[in-house]
């Protein structure tokens, strides 16, 4: 009685299984998800409690019911975090967060599993709305930039002869057109990768060449810093482009979290499994109750403290959708105070020049 009260008053959607995959408990809020009055209904459709409904993933491709969570969790593989699409009979669609985990016996056996539904369909949707905002004002954006780099080049080449103090101003306007157009690249690639449509241009490309063509395009200021401590002649079947955002986005952090003074090391080498790029600088460091989510859109380690040099929180994010775009891993050690070096690993193609 004290379990069922319990069921009862949860706000989420509860299914419990036994070891055969039949449904032997599901709370009201259950009920109303899948659309049945009781139990009873929902156990005639099937072992499953979504069989009689159409479950997508975040993409919209079908889930089969031997992938579905509580099939998984009877195989003793626990679902932590999964949204689900489901299309109702009235037509409306829900958007679902899903958890999983098998219930196990005195001896360790799987007897059983549970699954809880969270229905969040508002906040997807507001979601969504957020993405397309991003992407139009983006869109809107890039036009005014491009004008204003356009005309501060031309001005700088009319008036080579203009005092020093007129042209850093232009080069100054330059710089900042760059970054602007830099931002708004990253929010449009933010939007992609969300909607799961950033495309790659593969070719064979050379990552010595690439890597010493992003150094020298970084400002003075920080490419003198910056020390290529070994680039092997290697190559990659990827795209060049993503390639150079994605060193250009670890260089830029290295850069911003050290010290004007401090060096960056720099190296591209073969391993055991491809290629190795390393970005190592000796600044500020990552706190540790920051490592985990250092990959995540938006997020700064180090937003509202005094070593805090601004940005938007995308280009680590951006950079290992690339990396793994490309088959590659990415990782990081930091000790705080000391530095942080970031590792990329690539597969490798090939020698090239």
């Amino acid at each position: 009685m004290e379990l069922a009260a319990v069921l009862d008053s949860m706000t989420d959607g509860v299914f419990v299984c036994d070891e055969t995959g039949r449904l032997i408990a599901i709370n009201p809020v259950g009920l109303c998800i899948v659309g049945a009055k009781d139990l009873e209904e929902v156990q005639r459709k099937g072992p499953y409690p979504f069989r009689f409904l159409d479950v997508r993933d975040e993409e919209g491709h079908l889930i089969p019911v031997e992938d579905s969570p509580l099939a998984r969790a009877l195989a003793g593989d626990p679902v932590v975090h999964r949204l689900e699409l489901i299309d109702r009979r009235s037509g409306e669609r829900l958007v679902l967060r899903t958890r999983a985990a098998p219930i196990r016996g005195a001896a360790g056996e799987i007897v059983g599993a549970v699954k809880t539904v969270t229905d969040v369909t508002h906040e997807y949707e507001l979601e969504r709305a957020k993405e397309e905002f991003i992407r139009v004002a983006a869109h809107e954006l890039k036009t005014p930039v491009t004008i204003i780099k356009a005309n501060a080049q031309a001005a700088l080449s009319m008036l080579a002869d203009a005092p020093a103090g007129v042209l850093r101003l232009l080069e100054a306007m330059v710089r900042g057109a760059d970054r602007i157009d830099r931002l708004i690249g990253s929010l449009l690639d933010l939007t992609d990768l969300q909607g799961g449509i950033l495309s790659l241009f593969r070719r064979q490309v050379g990552l010595g060449q690439l890597l010493r063509e992003v150094v020298e395009q970084m400002p003075t200021a920080a490419a003198r810093r910056i020390r290529v401590v070994e680039a092997t002649p290697v190559a990659i079947d990827g795209d060049a482009r993503r390639l150079r955002q994605m060193t250009r986005s670890l260089l830029d952090n290295a850069v911003k979290y050290s010290s004007d003074k401090s060096s960056i090391e720099v190296s591209l080498t073969r391993t055991e499994y491809g290629i190795r790029l390393s970005v190592a600088d000796h600044g500020i460091g990552i706190p540790d109750d920051k490592r985990e989510r250092v990959f995540e859109k938006f997020f700064r380690a180090h937003a509202g403290r005094p070593d805090d040099v601004g940005g938007i929180g995308v280009g680590l994010f951006i950079a290992r959708e690339i990396v793994k775009q490309h088959g590659g891993r990415i990782w990081f050690e930091s000790a705080e105070g000391s530095g942080t070096t970031f590792y990329v690993d690539l597969p490798a193609a090939g020698e090239t020049a």
